[in-house]
């Protein structure tokens, strides 16, 4: 894997990926979502937890993508949780690599036997 020059080639729209960004004389790597303009939000990166209770009450995928971006969810001072538009000063990104594999398993970030 490698990082790809935004400015060069973006992310696929709906793909959750690594973002990097230097701000302030620090590396910065977010995970964050990739959306074009006129696209509906997929919420592909949230496909965990409570995602249909997102959908069900806040809405969350009749909204149309305005500007083409990386995107992150917030909860807003309502608690309306929302795809917000990150700061464009991402210059890189890179597919999210496939978790470990070992003999043992991995089940949410822990070892099992």
């Amino acid at each position: 894997m490698r990082w790809n020059n935004i400015k060069d080639k973006p992310p696929k729209s709906g793909e959750t990926v690594l973002a990097y960004w230097w701000e302030d004389d620090i590396h910065q790597v977010h995970l964050l979502t990739w959306y074009e303009k006129g696209d509906k939000f997929t919420g592909e990166d949230l496909r965990r937890g409570m995602i249909d209770m997102l959908e069900l009450v806040h809405g969350v995928y009749d909204r149309k993508v305005e500007e083409t971006g990386f995107y992150f969810l917030e909860t807003n001072k309502e608690m309306e949780t929302l795809f917000t538009p990150h700061a464009d000063i991402v210059t890189h990104w890179m597919s999210i690599p496939a978790p470990p594999n070992n003999k043992k398993g991995w089940l949410g970030g822990v070892e099992q036997e």
